[in-house]
């Protein structure tokens, strides 16, 4: 009877999707968490904390209530895999969430960097509606370290600009306006993402000659380089950064400017093996990803402190840093 009176409570309270939604006796003993904290607030916490996640518009009483009784009767400890089951859905949920706030952000915004360094940089429909992190990019929280970066940067005088894992055009676009080069590569392996960022940089009419690349080697990277002493290269290639920098064309890299976001995570030997290659030809900065404070936002002020958070979240599975090597000569 429980989980007769569960199966339509659950699927009021959680998205549903193919292959996602456990069996119920796993989800009732994933929840034993929730519910102890439940039984120690007095059910209200169970609505608090669905409604802020879950963004429940209304939960009757009686779903409360059969909500209280089965976490209370769900028994001890959940399986691995039925807490693993579970915390795949409270992601969902929280990405939902995410996806309506940003909805009103953009709104606002009207797609356009309200905040920080890139202000006034405007992107497509196309990237507002499917960048999840289109909040934290257009009220300027998004990688604030390189943005700043590159606003100090802004006084040198940069041929080529060269970004690796470009996306829809956030840091090619970006220090494209700072730093006004006279060519641009956005290289991206995902050609949804290289035809809107060309949407976005048609739509921002930004001097200088833009190339799409959809792959780029360690040799190409390099012919660029030679060709263009004064070249900035912006990699954020998730682990090919240890491909596309080797020891056979660091030495044609000697003059250009590199930040290169080290994804450690898939490979730890990513920034010892860097500054070995780089530590002659360049003096080495590291940069670690800093703190956020979406309070200092005006634009987040009306809403809950779990929401302003999940704005500016960039999901890092780890605290991460970039490489800076500015050369020598």
């Amino acid at each position: 009877m429980a989980f007769r009176l569960a199966g339509y409570l659950l699927p009021a309270l959680l998205p549903v999707r193919n292959g996602l939604l456990p069996r119920l006796p796993d989800v009732a003993k994933a929840m034993v968490p929730l519910g102890r904290l439940v039984l120690s607030s007095q059910r209200l916490l169970f609505v608090a904390n669905f409604n802020g996640i879950f963004q429940v518009s209304v939960v009757s009483r009686s779903a409360v209530r059969l909500a209280y009784h089965l976490l209370k009767w769900a028994g001890d400890e959940p399986s691995k895999a039925s807490a693993s089951r579970f915390r795949k859905i409270l992601d969902h949920a929280r990405r939902q969430r995410r996806r309506d706030l940003l909805t009103t952000i953009v709104g606002n915004s009207n797609g356009t960097v309200v905040e920080g360094p890139f202000t006034g940089i405007t992107f497509s429909t196309a990237t507002c509606q499917h960048d999840v992190y289109i909040g934290a990019k257009l009220l300027g929280f998004y990688e604030r370290e390189i943005q700043d970066l590159l606003l100090s940067w802004q006084g040198k005088s940069f041929d080529a600009i060269v970004n690796v894992g470009s996306a829809s055009g956030f840091f090619a676009l970006g220090s494209s306006k700072l730093l006004q080069p006279r060519q641009i590569w956005a290289v991206d392996i995902e050609e949804a993402e290289l035809k809107i960022c060309q949407e976005n940089f048609a739509l921002n009419k930004l001097d200088g000659v833009v190339h799409y690349r959809s792959a780029m080697n360690a040799q190409e990277l390099a012919d660029i380089a030679s060709e263009h002493p004064k070249t900035l290269i912006i990699s954020d290639c998730e682990g090919f950064e240890a491909e596309i920098f080797t020891s056979e064309t660091a030495a044609s890299l000697k003059t250009a400017h590199l930040i290169i976001e080290c994804h450690d995570f898939v490979d730890p030997a990513i920034t010892r093996t860097l500054k070995d290659l780089f530590s002659e030809s360049h003096d080495l900065t590291i940069i670690e990803e800093g703190s956020r404070d979406p309070n200092g936002s005006e634009h987040l002020r009306s809403l809950s402190s779990n929401d302003r958070w999940l704005v500016i979240s960039e999901d890092r599975p780890e605290t991460m840093h970039w490489l800076i090597a500015t050369p020598k000569t």
